[in-house]
């Protein structure tokens, strides 16, 4: 900081263009001549066909560097998750709780990423540990983490049902012997595989961004928003003040390219609750248990909430999200077998209770509950705790400039004035663009795609729940396109009832 000194040799704008071209060829007023320039032999067109071929290629390696800033740490995560579901053990609850940590507080991504490499090199040292000779000797042999359960009872006699409980601690917390040791921590030699790529990224975005701060004699940060096109914002240090180029939701209107470019910078600002509830559905129809009973019940209230009630309560859907995780993944992990403790339902022998026992997600020693499961709900969690920092964004005032740039969530069918003053381009009279017509087409013709599917939906299946869907799809097409012409508080007032009967009949 102290460096820069003096007035800055480029705007912001300026900044991202050559950062995006990222050679000193192309910029150079040759460079541009050749690609302008009509080529006379082949080898002139070979030079600009190479000129043009670098160009992209710079452009891929620059946006491929930004997307993996983005999401490693994601990928990261996710790994975290795959070795804990793929070993369970008591040891990989470090990793759950630290996956459950990154999730929701992304500032800490350092601290998570340097105690996850710290876990995962003990537990490396500790299997191969476990693996020597000395270790059998004076641990495995004198069967310090082996208790006999069956030789305890209350009554002081021998309790015949305490047989089905392990003895060795040691491979409940997760050390064992094995003749294959790289196979057994394959998994978190990934994992370390993983957090160091992630810390090159990050080394190299920051170098990235120091070169261009003395290229340019500005301080240059990353953009704290999730944005892909635009990764840099100027720091003012005289006012502690930051300086965003953010391409805007008007900018969108102009094309089908600009259109894309903002969808992929504000998917989830404006699709979020969309693609949480797409993804609760999924969890629901993989689980089919006692925990996807209570996402169908969030997923129900979500549905006929307005987006003001959802925010108010996502807080709440979060701590669901984390009591849920942590509570399942210590439910397969179960209780140590040294305390040689009893479950309840251990002597329960009725018909199908084996199957209810896997519903209700019950720990068990000999058939525990599928760890595996949770794999899902890691997207539901992360999505869930991403729409939360979208919330944020939407109310924080210090975020008005990703808020301006995306546009706002608010909604506005309640207001009195929404038909004045519209200041979107009217794409139904006058189509300027494919993007207009790809516009047209979702919103004209978008509302009978739906209808169309609630009709297989009710034609697949002969039941009651059939019979509403069929019905409901005769209602609304009783009014053919004359619906599109009522007012937006009544179309969603049918469009609530709707779902209603959907939640009502999943149960």
């Amino acid at each position: 900081d102290k460096n820069i000194q003096g007035p800055a040799n480029g705007t912001l704008k300026d900044i991202h263009a050559y950062a995006k071209q990222n050679t000193e060829n192309l910029n150079s007023p040759h460079g541009q001549q050749i690609l302008n320039s009509e080529p006379k032999t082949w080898q002139e067109s070979l030079y600009k066909y190479y000129f043009r071929a670098n160009r992209l290629y710079k452009q891929i390696v620059y946006y491929s560097w930004r997307f993996a800033e983005l999401h490693s740490q994601k990928l990261v995560l996710l790994i975290m998750v795959l070795v804990s579901v793929l070993k369970v053990c008591a040891f990989n609850v470090s990793l759950i709780i630290l996956t459950i940590l990154g999730l929701i507080l992304l500032r800490l991504r350092s601290l998570i990423s340097l105690l996850t490499l710290i876990i995962s090199g003990v537990y490396i040292l500790a299997s191969m540990c476990y693996q020597l000779e000395i270790a059998k000797q004076e641990i495995i042999e004198k069967n310090i983490f082996v208790r006999n359960c069956s030789e305890i009872s209350p009554n002081g006699t021998l309790d015949s049902n305490s047989n089905i409980i392990p003895n060795d601690t040691a491979k409940w917390f997760g050390l064992e012997l094995t003749p294959n040791i790289d196979r057994f921590i394959g998994m978190y030699i990934l994992l370390t595989i993983v957090l160091t790529l992630d810390a090159i990224v990050r080394y190299r975005q920051r170098h990235r961004r120091l070169k261009l701060s003395v290229h340019f004699n500005v301080h240059i940060i990353e953009n704290r928003f999730p944005i892909l096109f635009e990764p840099f914002a100027l720091k003012n240090l005289d006012d502690d003040t930051y300086q965003y180029d953010i391409s805007s939701y008007q900018q969108a209107d102009q094309g089908v390219i600009d259109f894309l470019k903002y969808l992929i910078n504000f998917v989830f600002y404006r699709f979020g609750l969309e693609i949480c509830y797409i993804t609760t559905v999924i969890v629901i129809g993989v689980r089919l248990d006692i925990v996807a009973v209570f996402y169908a019940i969030w997923l129900g209230i979500f549905l006929i909430s307005s987006r003001r009630f959802i925010k108010r309560i996502w807080p709440i859907y979060i701590f669901f999200q984390i009591t849920s995780f942590s509570v399942q993944y210590l439910s397969a992990v179960g209780v140590p077998p040294i305390l040689c403790f009893e479950y309840p339902w251990t002597n329960v022998n009725i018909q199908g209770w084996s199957q209810l026992k896997h519903w209700l997600f019950l720990p068990d020693y000999v058939d525990q509950p599928l760890a595996t499961q949770l794999i899902t709900d890691f997207f539901q969690f992360l999505f869930a705790c991403q729409q939360w920092r979208v919330f944020a964004y939407e109310t924080n005032e210090k975020d008005h400039v990703y808020r301006d740039a995306g546009g706002s969530n608010r909604e506005i069918i309640y207001d009195d004035d929404v038909y004045k003053n519209n200041p979107t381009w009217d794409f139904v009279t006058n189509k300027r663009h494919w993007l207009d017509h790809i516009k047209y087409a979702i919103f004209m013709y978008g509302v009978w795609s739906v209808l169309a599917i609630v009709y297989l939906a009710g034609t697949t299946r002969i039941s009651l729940l059939g019979l509403g869907y069929l019905i409901a799809c005769f209602y609304f097409l009783w009014y053919g396109q004359d619906f599109l012409t009522k007012r937006v508080t009544v179309m969603l007032r049918l469009y609530v009832k709707l779902f209603s009967h959907y939640v009502f009949f999943f149960f």
